[in-house]
Order: structure tokens, then C-alpha cells, then sequence
């Protein structure tokens, strides 16, 4: 009985010996990997594995790459993207006037008077 069990565990440490080397030289013959785990956890509920979602390798820094845009294509004339928007003319007048891109603001309410929401027709449609 104590020979069966001393094969036993020789074998078994011969063969965790012989994958542990095996596993070794494959480990040195790859040319490089990175593997990421990403975990996402809604509000008091279990973390789980995030599936299908693309991470990117950045070689540059951020503010390299928009720096690097910005030199080919150049900043956007912003007088020529309001005057491309399909707006009533009084709303271009007043994004103009007033240097508001994003009408979804949440202190927007506060920069409109009485006569901005009567002469602007999306706003006094809004309203």
C-alpha cells in the first residue's frame, strides 16, 4: 500500500515537473504578449468580466496625437460651423452672441431672457 501511494506521488511530481518545464519553453519562445482584465460592477451588484470591448495601445501621448491633427487638418472655422447648421437665422445670431456651442447645458436656462425666448423660434417652440 505505501509503495502504490509513493508511485503515486512520484508520478505526479514527475509529471507536474515535465509540465512546468514544457510550459517554460513556450513561455520563452513567444515573441511578447499583454493580456488585459477588465472587471465592470454596476451599483451594489457582483463585478464581472467585461466581453467584447476594444482597448487601444496609445504609442504616443494623447495631447501628441490631437497635437498631430490638429498640424494635418488644422481647428475647425467655428464661424463656418455655425453657418452650416440647420438653425433659424436668429439662432445662429444668437449662439454668435452669446459663444454657446452646447444648447444642452444645465445653466443654459440662465443666459435666456424673455426676448431670447420670444425672438428665437426654437426656443419659444422649446417653451
Amino acid at each position: 500500500m505505501r509503495r502504490r501511494l509513493a508511485i503515486l506521488i512520484c508520478s505526479a511530481i514527475g509529471c507536474a515537473f515535465a509540465s512546468i518545464c514544457a510550459t517554460r519553453s513556450v513561455a520563452q519562445e513567444a515573441t511578447g504578449s499583454l493580456e488585459f482584465t477588465a472587471y465592470v460592477s454596476p451599483s451594489a451588484a457582483k463585478p464581472e468580466p467585461v466581453r467584447e470591448f476594444t482597448f487601444y495601445v496609445l504609442t504616443k501621448s494623447f495631447e501628441d496625437i490631437k497635437r498631430e491633427i490638429e498640424e494635418k487638418s488644422g481647428a475647425p472655422d467655428r464661424q463656418k460651423f455655425i453657418a452650416d447648421l440647420k438653425l433659424s437665422p436668429e439662432l445662429k445670431e444668437w449662439i454668435k452672441a452669446h459663444d454657446v456651442m452646447d444648447l444642452t447645458l444645465p445653466g443654459l436656462d440662465k443666459q435666456l431672457t424673455a426676448d431670447d425666448i420670444l425672438h428665437v423660434p426654437e426656443f419659444l417652440y422649446a417653451y
